[in-house]
């Protein structure tokens, strides 16, 4: 049991005495000195006991201590004098007491009156309350933890980068989502949780990471591939990519040109070719770095840490580089989104073309896709190959998309027809295809064909450029 002494008068002493009554702490006993609350008709309790004496006397302070222990004391009332008579008067009996005081005078100077006194300044925490509520300002958790914004709430809002993902496909370096509030009720998330619109997330991390992490979520614009991280990673295995390198590393470019201020890791491993890899080099500048990996050994751990480190958010690479070694699953480990080449150029494309699956799964993936088109100005076309007609999920589909589309700025179109996926696609002309991928779809060789009806990966052929996306199952 605690013993808490509490000297309280006025109207805030008179509301945290009736917290205390209510909201009752059964390990705490609380020795409340006051002459106007007795007088009010409040009651003792089991755990609340009044005493009417005058706390500006040490005699009378040094009786009370020497019949009673104090763990804490706190300190509300109205007159500043009083309040230091009183402080000096708890020390001198007990200097070791931590000692809680209520600035009601607009910052009191309180001087070096000792290090176990705690300084609450009401004014402060009135102004910072507003201030909290005003638009675009992070709230964060003030009496809890460091009190530094460690731990920060933050409201999703409909359009931004972060709705209609999984947690899993969000990379947290620093910080993590430990908690999602919907509908005024607490969901503990996992991967495969997804967040929506007008959810409440509640972060813990770096506060300067978790104040970026806040800009992110509520200034969509301009921030693509965000959440998947940052910047462009181009992989080269000169196994496979010897012919088009150049190709690949101008596409890179003009992808970079189309993010502002991102940056380009060039990655090359196996650099069999002397010349080859001198003519990579002079790519090297500000936003564009160039590594050659001579390390055969280790080259999946050199890959991973490489994207983690310099904050990767879209991975570029063949298609035959992305088959070997199995690095589709790394990058799906790492939770990144995966451009894959194709024999026509980014700067071909004119068109997105995305499958119609079931719809949780366009659901989950619509922000990633509708951002795509909008980072790259393209109208997006959505195929249903299974049916001439719209039926109940398809109809569900189409208004999400529809409701979706004007905030990021996009045409979104739909086709339904029987036929064959792979022989529509193959017909079209200086398109990109998106697709999801998951744990589950990665295996070898996955970008061959098609793996299931749910058309899951239609990355079949070599003509069009895709853009993968990882997806994992939701659960809520």
């Amino acid at each position: 049991m605690k013993n808490i002494l509490v000297v309280a008068e006025g109207t805030i002493a008179q509301n945290f005495v009736a917290m205390i009554g209510k909201r009752r702490v059964a390990q705490n006993s609380y020795h409340i000195i006051s002459s106007t609350l007795v007088s009010c008709g409040t009651k003792d309790s089991v755990n609340i006991i009044f005493h009417n004496i005058d706390p500006t006397s040490e005699l009378r302070v040094k009786n009370l201590f020497d019949t009673t222990m104090y763990d804490h004391a706190f300190i509300i009332i109205k007159e500043f004098e009083d309040c230091i008579d009183i402080c000096n008067n708890i020390l001198a009996v007990d200097n070791k007491i931590r000692l809680v005081v209520v600035d009601q005078w607009g910052g009191a100077d309180f001087g070096n009156i000792s290090s176990n006194v705690t300084v609450i300044r009401s004014n402060d925490l009135i102004s910072s309350h507003v201030y909290d509520n005003l638009p675009n300002v992070p709230k964060i958790a003030k009496n809890v933890g460091l009190g530094n914004g460690e731990i920060m709430e933050m409201h999703i809002p409909f359009g931004s980068s972060y709705a209609f993902r999984h947690i899993g496909s969000i990379t947290q370096q620093k910080w993590k989502i430990v908690a999602l509030y919907r509908a005024g009720k607490q969901i503990l998330p996992t991967n495969a949780t997804m967040i929506r619109p007008n959810d409440t997330l509640l972060t813990v991390g770096n506060p300067m990471v978790l104040d970026g992490i806040y800009k992110l979520i509520n200034k969509r614009k301009g921030f693509f591939p965000e959440p998947f991280g940052k910047n462009i990673f181009l992989l080269l295995d000169l196994r496979f990519d010897s012919k088009r390198v150049l190709e690949y590393v101008e596409e890179s470019i003009f992808m970079l040109d189309k993010f502002n201020t991102r940056k380009l890791c060039i990655y090359v491993i196996y650099p069999t070719d002397v010349k080859l890899v001198a003519d990579i080099k002079k790519f090297q500048s500000e936003n564009i770095q160039v590594i050659i990996s001579f390390d055969v050994k280790n080259i999946a751990s050199s890959i991973e840490f490489e994207i983690s480190s310099c904050d990767i958010g879209i991975v570029l690479c063949s298609k035959k580089t992305l088959k070997s070694d199995n690095r589709s699953k790394i990058f799906y480990d790492l939770r990144k989104l995966i451009y894959v080449f194709g024999r026509n150029g980014l700067n071909q494309v004119t068109k997105a073309i995305l499958i119609m699956k079931n719809e949780n799964k366009m659901e989950s993936i619509s922000s990633a896709v509708l951002d795509i088109c909008e980072t790259f100005n393209l109208p997006l076309q959505i195929s249903d190959f299974s049916s001439d007609n719209v039926t109940v999920e398809s109809n569900i589909i189409e208004r999400h998309y529809d409701a979706m589309a004007p905030l990021f700025n996009t045409v979104v179109n739909f086709e339904y027809k029987v036929a064959n996926p792979i022989r529509e696609i193959a017909k079209m002309e200086n398109v990109i295809e998106i697709a999801p991928y998951s744990r589950t779809k990665i295996r070898s060789g996955i970008i061959e064909f098609i793996l299931s009806k749910s058309l899951d990966f239609l990355v079949s052929a070599n003509k069009h450029p895709k853009m993968l996306i990882p997806f994992e199952a939701s659960d809520v």
